[in-house]
């Protein structure tokens, strides 16, 4: 499963399900207003005995 975000795409295989957890766009499914609890969270990844969850920075350009 293929997830993009920040300009980056990220692959999980593996994954069940894989999203952007701080959806800005009150239309997209996965939208739930509630970024502000979880700061740094930027996706949860689903997997079989796990979740993940992603916070991503570009250290190239850490202001951004």
């Amino acid at each position: 499963m293929k997830v993009n975000t920040d300009g980056f795409e990220f692959d999980f295989t593996d994954a069940i399900d894989a999203f952007v957890f701080d959806e800005k766009d009150n239309s997209k499914q996965t939208y739930h207003g509630l970024s502000h609890a979880m700061k740094a969270v930027d996706l949860i990844v689903e997997l079989e005995n796990e979740y993940l969850f992603v916070e991503v920075k570009d250290f190239h350009a850490p202001n951004e």
